[in-house]
Parts: structure tokens; sequence; C-alpha cells
């Protein structure tokens, strides 16, 4: 039996694990619509095709809504057992709240008022949790996500993203590759200047034996590159590639998350917040 103070953040905490895996259903389901299309664009300067994959309709709502009230019922918690124990310290459970300062003396002078409010093992414990600036991106990103889906309209951030894999490509004569990949992660690149192909109709330029491996490309993200392009050739190129995309749903905002699957990064949180109250149950909730 959980102590009566932190029942409430318990159930708050199973009911968000619960939804954690409709939301993994649905996302499946999703996914299960074929919902992306492979489309290309030249760029301005008419020197460059570049193939991206395209999603054909967007997230839907309902899935924005749901991660927004998952990430509500994970930090309630957080702030709750710390007026639970504020409560059984002094009598009353007001002024407090987990910090999350956006700088680091910020953050300081949220501890600093704790003090004066909560004993000094909470204080200790609160530091472990490690929910400064450049600390746990978890933690960081659940209160970031969540305060802003509460003080602002609209709904939760969520994008697509992905790398992928190929194990075949085909280029017919007249075309030309120019990258494989991505600008400034993992590509394969052909040489400077495009010359006449030297290869017939058909010829693979990049076959690997059916046991041999196949290439993965990642973006880089922090640089700029746009995760779903996959292949630049000059315009007009016919091509036929075995490709396979690994592609996800993620937050859009949410620094150190927003490549993480969503799924993914959700139970990591929930076992993070969980794993904080057990931690102040077992202090102070014998």
């Amino acid at each position: 039996m959980k102590p009566e103070p932190l029942v409430s953040l318990y159930a708050k905490i199973e009911w968000a694990n619960s939804e954690i895996e409709k939301l993994n259903t649905a996302i499946i389901r999703y996914f299960e619509t074929n919902p992306c299309e492979v489309k290309s664009k030249i760029n301005a300067e008419g020197t460059e095709e570049i193939w991206r994959f395209h999603w054909k309709h967007k997230i839907p709502e309902s899935m924005r809504i749901q991660v927004g009230n998952i990430l509500k019922n994970l930090r309630d918690p957080l702030d709750q057992v710390l007026a639970a124990v504020s409560m059984m310290h002094r009598g009353k459970n007001n002024g407090v709240s987990f910090p999350f300062g956006s700088a680091i003396h910020e953050y300081e002078a949220e501890i600093a008022k704790l003090e004066k409010l909560l004993p000094t093992d909470a204080i200790e414990l609160i530091r472990r949790a490690n929910t400064q600036r450049g600390g746990n991106s978890h933690l960081r990103g659940l209160h970031i996500i969540n305060r802003e889906d509460k003080h602002r309209s609209g709904l939760v951030i969520i994008n697509m993203s992905g790398d992928f894999s190929m194990s075949s490509l085909k280029v017919f004569e007249g075309g030309y590759l120019i990258r494989m990949g991505y600008t400034h992660g993992q590509s394969l690149v052909a040489p400077a200047k495009p010359v006449k192909p030297s290869f017939t109709k058909g010829q693979a330029i990049i076959k690997p034996a059916p046991a041999g491996p196949v290439v993965q490309f990642k973006p880089n993200i922090e640089v700029g590159d746009d995760d779903m392009e996959f292949l630049t050739t000059t315009p007009g190129t016919i091509f036929e590639a075995e490709l396979m995309p690994s592609l996800n749903i993620a937050f859009g905002k949410a620094a150190g998350l927003e490549r993480e699957p969503i799924v993914v990064a959700l139970h990591q949180t929930s076992q993070l917040v969980e794993g904080n109250v057990l931690t102040f149950e077992r202090r102070f909730f014998p």
C-alpha cells in the first residue's frame, strides 16, 4: 500500500503509462495508413533536384491532445510530492514546486526559496534529480513542453523525423547523382562536376551483393540537415532505389528530445518521474 499523501501521484503516473501504450497503438495505426510518399523539388538555381519523404496527411490533433494530457499527468507528481513533504514538515503545502530555472542562477534562486520551506534531505533529493539547465533532458523537456501547453493556445508540437537505409541505387543514362544522404550528416557524395555517365541504361552504380551490407544514413539536425531528404540529383534524373526509411514521431520543441521517438521519450520520462517520487517516499514516508 502506498502512503495516503502519495496515492493520487502514483495513480497519475499509472494513468500516463496506460495512455502511452494507447498512443503507441495510435502511432502504429497511423503508419499503417501509408502516410509517406516521395516528392522532389528543384533548387532556385535549377542545378539540383532534391528528393525527400513527404507526409501526405498531418498527425491527428487527437494525438497531440493525448500527448499533452500524458505530460500533465507526469509533470504534476513532481510538484505534488514536494507539497506532501512540505505539509508533513511545516503543516502547509503552498509555495513549493520543482525547480527548473532557465539559467543556473535562476535555478539556485528557486533552490534558495525551497530551503526555507523544506527539510535539508528534500533539497538534497531535488538536486539529485538534476533538473537545472544542461541537466536531465527528459525531466527538463517534460517541464518545458507542459508549461507551453498550459500557457499558450495550440497543441503540443510533435513532428515527423527519420533516417534511412539503402541497399541499391540505379541511375539511368543521362542522369547524375550529386549526393546520397545528407548535406552535413552521413552521405555519399559524387564528383564535384557532373560528367557524362559511362554506364549503360539500367546499370547500377551502387549495387551491393544480396548478402552485402546495407548503407545507413543519419542526418545532423543540429547543423541544419532536413532529415526528410535522402537524395540529390541533377534535374530530370531517373533512378530506381531500394531504400527503407526509418520514420518516427518526435517532440518538435524540446532540447535533447527532438530526434527521440515520442513513445520512447515518454516511457523514459515516466520512469524518471516515478523514480523521483519513489525516492521521496522512501526518505519521508517509510
